[in-house]
């Protein structure tokens, strides 16, 4: 085989694998799901975090081991108690304090591996820690290609008035976060909502945010709507009614250097709207 087709070879298979990586990483929707969103008295509340193709239908428990409950001072809390089912992890969070509490999943970076087994057509691939992949990769592959994936899964739960803490207002330095500039628990179907994001703390322009109501499984179309941010990250979503909603947005970016071919970003907000 000449260079030239050797060239074209390696850039089918760059394209397959990273093609393998994002199948894998969008393969299902990710959702933290609280019993409550905003509480008049102090109680217990239930988060389920799962992922699936209907949207708040609990399909595949995820597990809660990263799972973080900031209080409305911005104080880190552990859970009051987790179940992890076969198909449901869930969470009791005591909301106690006035104000608002900040839930989190799923921002340990995930890692995929492809690579390509003599004498072999189609590429291999798998999922796991860096170290586990360099294990499971063999001594005679080829063409072995690294992706990572940073996600963010949140919700809010308020007690009483909601606030925005200082930690609140701070994007994450990496992956896509977002900072509200209204609460997501004073959402009303009949108002716009203002949100911005950032991409490794940093602005994220031309960003699409899709926003997709509840009740996906009985109905033929997703019924989501799309959304663009602004060139300082801002977005203004207009809500067609009262429920629940995803709010989701992803980005990737392929690299020419380095250790991984492309880094995969995504986020997801669970929030619920009102009527006026």
């Amino acid at each position: 085989m000449d260079k030239s087709m050797q060239m074209i070879s390696k850039q089918i298979f760059v394209f397959i694998a990273i093609a393998l990586f994002s199948a894998s990483s969008m393969a299902h929707k990710r959702w933290l799901l609280p019993s409550d969103f905003s509480l008049s008295d102090a109680e217990t509340v239930i988060v389920d975090y799962s992922a699936s193709n209907n949207l708040f239908y609990v399909d595949k428990a995820m597990p809660l081991n990263d799972l973080r409950v900031l209080d409305p001072a911005g104080n880190e809390m552990a859970p009051s108690s987790v179940v992890n089912m076969s198909r449901r992890t869930s969470a009791e969070i005591a909301i106690d304090q006035p104000g608002s509490y900040r839930l989190q999943a799923g921002r340990s970076p995930m890692y995929f591996a492809a690579w390509q087994v003599p004498g072999e057509t189609q590429p291999q691939r798998a999922r796991g820690s860096l170290a586990s992949l360099k294990e499971k990769i063999p001594a005679n592959a080829t063409q072995v290609k690294w992706m990572q994936s940073l996600s963010c899964i949140e919700t809010y739960i308020s007690l009483g008035e909601p606030n925005l803490n200082a930690q609140i207002k701070q994007p994450a330095s990496q992956g896509l976060s977002m900072v509200p500039v209204l609460h997501p628990n004073l959402a009303y179907s009949d108002e716009p909502t203002k949100l911005r994001f950032f991409l490794n703390g940093e602005a994220a322009a031309n960003l699409t945010v899709t926003v997709t109501p509840e009740g996906t499984r009985y109905r033929d179309m997703q019924g989501d709507q799309q959304f663009s941010t602004d060139a300082e990250g801002y977005v203004t979503l207009h809500w067609p009614g009262a429920g629940r909603f995803l709010v989701e947005a992803e980005h990737a970016i392929q690299h020419s250097e380095g250790q991984f071919a492309e880094t995969f970003f995504s986020y997801y907000l669970t929030l619920e709207v009102l009527h006026p």
